[in-house]
């Protein structure tokens, strides 16, 4: 009979036990948030120096979209830093499942960066589109020409797309001497109204302005202008 009534209370505790319960990921500080994206990712607890193909990513931002979606910008070098190879900012987009990650799509070099394997320069911005945009910079130097161009990549719900390019820098000093005539210039990106136009304010040996206009595609288009950019 006892062996019976403590059986019968062995159940019922065992039946008032519940599941441990899962953290949100909001939760989480940013570095943990970032070593699940790498886990998910490349299945590595590491989150520096992780090699995936031609690249090392390391670090980046995790931006919460809500819904439980998110999306790592991961920027990584090239593994081998020649000239003619470049760096990238991988795109991943993830999914919370259960305080974990899921993967929903990679575009691992779909922000190209600079020469010798060096990623761009990069920020995010909330004022060009609904959605978030990354503004990359990335260049190089060629027998002493400087260039630089800046992208604009629209980070959709269905995945990124690019929405502009355009030349951000070039600087012909290293290339001239004596008395050679020297033309130094430098774009920023400045006054966006967002889903409408953003300008391209350029200084240096000459001062100039561009103005982009979006098209109804949703890709930004340079309004016609007498002043120009050199190239490399």
């Amino acid at each position: 009979m006892s062996g019976q009534k403590i059986q019968t209370v062995s159940r019922m505790e065992s039946a008032s036990e519940k599941p441990p319960s899962v953290r949100p990921l909001s939760e989480l500080n940013a570095s943990e948030q970032l070593t699940r994206a790498y886990a998910a990712l490349f299945d590595t607890s590491r989150t520096e120096d992780v090699k995936s193909g031609d690249y090392s990513y390391s670090g980046g931002k995790l931006l919460q979209m809500g819904g439980g979606h998110w999306i790592l910008l991961a920027p990584a070098n090239h593994l081998e830093a020649y000239p003619v190879n470049l760096g990238v900012l991988g795109i991943f987009y993830l999914a919370e499942s259960e305080g974990q990650f899921a993967v929903k799509g990679r575009w691992p070099d779909f922000v190209s960066g600079s020469i010798m394997g060096n990623p761009p320069e990069w920020e995010v911005r909330n004022d060009v589109s609904d959605h978030p945009v990354v503004v990359s910079t990335a260049g190089g130097v060629w027998q002493g020409y400087s260039c630089a161009s800046m992208s604009l990549i629209e980070l959709g719900s269905e995945g990124p797309r690019q929405i502009a390019e355009f030349p951000s820098q070039y600087d012909d000093s290293g290339a001239k001497g004596g008395d050679q005539l020297v033309t130094g210039i430098e774009g920023r990106l400045q006054n966006p109204v967002k889903n409408v136009r953003f300008e391209v304010g350029y200084e240096g040996t000459r001062s100039f302005t561009h103005r982009y206009i979006r098209t109804p595609e949703g890709k930004y288009a340079l309004e016609e202008n007498d002043d120009s950019v050199p190239t490399c």
